[in-house]
């Protein structure tokens, strides 16, 4: 899971195979940025938030109409 300032291996395999790892640290900062990234960007996460935001009717209503 990923989290704020979490540590992180880049791994890096050249053309003639040699293969590097280089230690990184990710540059997400706040759990809103964790957010955005695991929905797949702002846009995204905006769309999300509103949909789930929206109410249908319950069940009992719709049974009324």
């Amino acid at each position: 899971m990923l989290g704020p300032r979490q540590p992180a291996n880049l791994h890096i395999e050249r053309k003639e195979g040699r293969r590097e790892s280089v230690p990184l640290v990710l540059r997400i900062d706040t759990p809103i940025e964790v957010a955005y990234l695991s929905a797949g960007g702002i846009l995204p996460y905006v769309l999300e938030q509103l949909l789930a935001n929206q109410k249908g009717p319950t069940p009992q209503e719709e049974s009324m109409s």
